[in-house]
């Protein structure tokens, strides 16, 4: 198993962890009457729709990493920002942001 789709299944399994608690704290006969619970609950159905439009995103930054070139040139758009693949370069070849992280940050680059 690829760890695209480790990722994927472990998301979706955290979707459902997150709905089926929600729903037992909301229906449980032991939370009536106790605002904990149904507050839990609320919480844990937001958590859920947020990790699906998570999820969703993922998806579709994959489809673009994809069609971009590679898994490489799309994790550099990903890292930079951008969504086109490989990362723009200097007269030097050198990526145009680590001469700025050089100079602003103090960093050593190793080529």
């Amino acid at each position: 198993m690829s760890l695209k789709a480790f990722h994927v299944f472990f998301i979706t399994v955290s979707v459902l962890l997150c709905l089926g608690f929600g729903a037992w704290c909301i229906d449980s006969d032991y939370a009536h009457g106790r605002m904990m619970y149904t507050i839990s609950g609320y919480v844990s159905f937001a958590l859920g729709i947020a990790l699906v439009v998570y999820e969703v995103m993922f998806l579709r930054k994959l489809r673009t990493i994809n069609e971009s070139g590679g898994l490489i040139a799309g994790m550099r758009g990903l890292l930079r920002g951008t969504r086109s693949g490989p990362v723009a370069r200097d007269e030097h070849g050198h990526p145009d942001d680590a001469r700025r992280h050089r100079d602003c940050a103090g960093w050593f680059w190793l080529h």
